[in-house]
């Protein structure tokens, strides 16, 4: 195995002294510890979790590993090397319906393949044009497009899934829109990209193609300030979470980029971190902190899902059963309503359903599939009726 130490050596600066994190979610679980035995980890650098599974960027090990829920080996791929299928430094992933991406840093490129760990395609080689890199190292696919941190050029590049180049933005620079190393790319549940501007210790959002829509964040160790930004994750009520990396801590913000929690001290007992880099959650809204220093994932949770907010929350509404494993019924009221919108939410805060109804008191009875007709997993969701100012919510859980 190769290891080698990092130009971005400063992404694991020691923890600064900092004020005790409060909302703290309980430590469930610890999974890994340091090695290269299956289930063990050198020093991951990136996390996804879907349908049950946690797939790690294993940066030291050179390679992939897949695990379930509960630490459980389940397969792995990737060794040292500059081949197909081979990895230098996995530094992230980024998951879509079907293929896994993962950004091999000082291999400058990216590689693309199936979520069995067969080899589809690379591109990508050291430069600063189009369609080249300098260490990309963070990674973000959704909507038929890859988007890259391309880390020591400062930008971030888009591609199709394929790795046909479409655009890119910024430059070096503390302005509006420039970018300092950034290390992470993500897309939101609001279709919104999201970057971890971590060396301007601050978070910018953009729009699909880069224009820049708003940003948050300086150095420091106060509530709302980072100290290196690393991964961003989206929760419950499509929440913002980042790995505080410098800070040793997890922080939590609104979409808009308001403040809510914080957790996370320097340490490795349970509860406490080394280097967080990076969040996901599960269906049950329970979260999976990677710390890169400890080399394990921790389990923390489950959030609770938030009420959607709103001016007003008067009116009623029921589910039933709940919970449910085909079929779940609501049956709903908004006094003075002419017309409600019904919606039903994952745990990360993304749209899975919805309709609208004339009047203001009816019954819905739903499926459980999407609006592609795709049946919607085991675990939490949130129902929200809403007509104005005045909505309603309930969460419910669905059996599979």
């Amino acid at each position: 195995m190769n290891i080698r130490p990092l130009s971005f050596a400063a992404v694991l600066l020691a923890a600064a002294p900092q004020p005790a994190a409060h909302g703290a979610p309980p430590s469930l679980a610890l999974i890994g510890s340091p090695g290269s035995l299956p289930g063990q980890f050198s020093s991951p650098f990136g996390l996804a979790e879907e349908d049950g599974l946690l797939y790690v960027a294993d940066y030291g090990n050179s390679r992939v590993q897949v695990l379930g829920l509960d630490g459980s080996f389940v397969r792995a791929w990737g060794t040292f090397g500059f081949g197909p299928g081979e990895f230098d430094t996995p530094t992230d992933l980024a998951l879509d319906a079907l293929h896994v991406y993962v950004v091999d840093g000082f291999g400058n490129r990216v590689q693309k393949f199936t979520r069995d760990g067969v080899f589809v395609r690379s591109w990508g080689e050291p430069g600063i044009g189009p369609g080249q890199f300098s260490i990309p190292i963070g990674i973000a696919a959704g909507n038929g497009f890859v988007y890259v941190a391309d880390y020591d050029n400062h930008r971030i590049q888009k591609f199709t899934e394929d790795g046909v180049f479409v655009r890119a933005w910024g430059r070096r620079g503390k302005e509006t829109g420039e970018l300092s190393n950034p290390i992470d790319v993500a897309i939101g549940p609001d279709g919104l990209v999201y970057v971890a501007d971590t060396f301007n210790h601050r978070i910018q959002v953009f729009d699909a193609d880069g224009a820049w829509v708003r940003g948050w964040g300086e150095m420091g160790e106060e509530p709302g300030r980072f100290l290196v930004p690393n991964r961003i994750g989206f929760g419950p009520g499509g929440r913002v979470f980042v790995g505080d990396t410098g800070n040793d801590r997890v922080q939590e913000f609104l979409a808009d980029g308001s403040f809510v929690s914080a957790w996370g001290t320097t340490g490795s007992a349970p509860g406490e971190m080394n280097a967080p880099v990076a969040i996901d959650f599960d269906a049950e809204g329970r979260s999976y902190v990677l710390e890169r220093s400890n080399h394990r994932i921790q389990v923390f949770g489950p959030t609770v899902l938030p009420v959607t907010p709103g001016p007003s929350r008067t009116g009623w509404l029921s589910l039933t059963p709940n919970p449910a494993r085909d079929r779940i019924t609501a049956a709903y009221g908004l006094p003075g309503a002419r017309q409600v919108r019904i919606t039903v939410f994952d745990v990360r805060g993304r749209h899975v359903a919805g309709w609208r109804r004339d009047g203001s008191e009816g019954a819905l009875s739903w499926s459980g599939r999407d609006g592609t007709g795709r049946l919607a997993g085991p675990g939490s969701y949130l129902l929200v009726v809403e007509s104005g100012d005045t909505r309603v919510s309930r969460s419910f859980r669905l059996l599979r």
